[in-house]
């Protein structure tokens, strides 16, 4: 079967004796109904009712049911990259970090504790598992278990200038929609520094620069409205702030190895088939 739903819950049994890995990609959850069964991998671990396993984009794990009966569990992904809107610039900047996603590869969280429980409730009041309610409690619950929710970018460690503190700030109180429309010269009069201080600072806090980051960003929205709307390839390319199709459509095809045409045509939305 093929797995590409976004924060919406499905439900998967696997069959005595059986193995199953969790397909697709992004961060991946597995919450266990019923039955018991093994984590083959990195390390094994026993899988009963209650119990969570959370994935990275990094992590790799098998599942195993027992060979006395079937093994029931519920599961999701968390895909970053369908959330341009919603992250700030720091919690993005976290979530693509190598050290996150080594260190979160594999998370076994036991059933008595208080995330497991918390994933156990937010199961057992969905139905579908598709109201903005229930989504919106599953993103809530993969924020806190892969730890957004004390994202500081590195550059705040340590003694920070007033304008490093003005920037950190104001970097995190925008989305990154706000920043793609933000120009270098309005976010450095807001920081009060001048735009070359600031650009260090972003390079600095984040690794890369700002327009680097602004068309990266653009890219990901393009990308996120190609496979979820219906917009023409000219809506998409003003909806990201591309005056030129033409210089979309280069850009586009230098990031995605695609045109848009072929990159929409290539990634419409996939549903569990079984």
């Amino acid at each position: 079967m093929t797995y590409e739903a976004h924060l919406l819950l499905k439900r998967v049994v696997v069959s005595p004796g059986e193995e199953w890995t969790f397909p697709g990609e992004g961060w991946r959850v597995l919450s266990v109904h019923s039955g018991d069964g093994y984590c083959l991998e990195p390390d094994p671990k026993l899988l009963e009712s209650g119990s969570v396993l959370v994935l990275s984009p990094s992590g790799r794990s098998v599942v195993r049911a027992s060979q006395l009966a079937a093994l029931e569990f519920s599961c999701f992904r968390f895909q970053p990259d369908r959330l341009t809107g919603l992250l700030t610039p720091g919690e993005r900047h976290y979530l693509e970090l190598e050290q996150t996603q080594r260190t979160l590869a594999f998370q076994f969280i036991s059933a008595s504790a208080p995330l497991a429980k918390r994933l156990a409730g937010i199961i057992a009041e969905s139905q579908a598992g598709s109201s903005l309610t229930h989504r919106s409690a599953i993103l809530q619950w993969i924020s806190q278990a892969i730890g957004m929710n004390e994202v500081i970018p590195a550059s705040q460690a340590g003694k920070a200038s007033r304008s490093r503190e003005r920037f950190l700030q104001r970097l995190g109180q925008m989305t990154e929609n706000d920043l793609i429309a933000c120009t270098v010269e309005a976010l450095a009069e807001e920081c009060r520094c001048s735009t070359r201080h600031l650009n260090r600072l972003f390079q600095q806090s984040f690794r890369v620069s700002l327009s680097a980051r602004q068309t990266e960003l653009r890219m990901l929205k393009a990308a996120h409205l190609l496979r979820e709307t219906h917009l023409k390839i000219g809506q998409v390319a003003q909806e990201c702030g591309y005056r030129h199709i033409g210089l979309f459509n280069s850009t586009f095809k230098r990031r995605w190895n695609h045109t848009p045409t072929e990159w929409r045509r290539a990634n419409l939305p996939v549903e569990i088939v079984s």
